[in-house]
């Protein structure tokens, strides 16, 4: 009975560990980001895009917070797969990319979810990440001896 005990609490917390461990946000200090993606090249149903289709991009961050809302940084759709953020507002952040299609008219005619850095299915080699921006204090100064 004791060994049975010891062996489930044994693997609870080494289950636990290896959650934790999954889990872990890699936080980048800074207030400017260039976040990259691949772009899709199916559609959610895993059939081609069609080749008379586009897509363009919208960029997001979201607090590291519960219930945070995302916020849109790209004013307009982007045809590029890259985008750079600037942080004015300290914080920690995720960043969040969704896919537009549109057709040959460009019109809009789908979107896809928002995929966000810290989702392991999403990003490359399942590391997750984020950013962190914190206005540092001044230097110190009338340094002296005693």
């Amino acid at each position: 009975m004791k060994k049975t005990i010891f062996l489930s609490v044994l693997i609870g917390a080494f289950l636990f560990s290896v959650a934790a461990f999954a889990q872990q946000v890699n936080w980048h200090v800074t207030n400017q980001v260039t976040v990259v993606w691949d772009a899709p090249t199916t559609l959610s149903n895993g059939n081609p895009i069609p080749s008379d289709n586009s897509l363009k991009y919208r960029v997001y961050i979201k607090r590291d917070a519960p219930d945070a809302q995302a916020q849109e940084v790209t004013t307009d759709p982007i045809s590029e797969t890259q985008y750079t953020i600037t942080l004015s507002e300290e914080g920690r952040y995720f960043v969040g990319v969704r896919a537009l299609r549109f057709d040959a008219n460009d019109t809009q005619i789908s979107e896809s979810a928002i995929s966000w850095s810290n989702d392991p299915n999403v990003v490359a080699n399942g590391e997750e990440f984020g950013v962190q921006y914190f206005v540092p204090p001044s230097p110190a100064d009338g340094i002296r001896l005693r």
